[in-house]
């Protein structure tokens, strides 16, 4: 395979793992969902809120590098074409 395929399965593989992340992050924010009402609970959902945000954020870091590896792969096709 070539430069070009590589990185397109390298930013396909990347691509799935940020929508995994963001998977992740929804299944962790569905943890605030408490049936009890208490400091502890609020704590609680508060972090579980911090987490998940960090997570779907991270997730769309992963999917600009996906982007990132996509244009690169589409630099490399115009290079060699030249």
């Amino acid at each position: 395979m070539d430069v070009e395929g590589l990185l397109r399965v390298r930013a396909a593989r990347v691509r799935a793992e940020a929508e995994a992340l963001q998977r992740y992050a929804l299944r962790v924010a569905a943890l605030r969902d408490l049936p009890w009402e208490s400091l502890a609970a609020d704590l609680f959902r508060a972090r579980v809120t911090e987490r998940s945000g960090q997570l779907a954020a991270l997730s769309r870091r992963v999917e600009a590098l996906a982007v990132d590896l996509d244009a690169l792969a589409t630099a490399v096709r115009a290079a060699r074409q030249g």
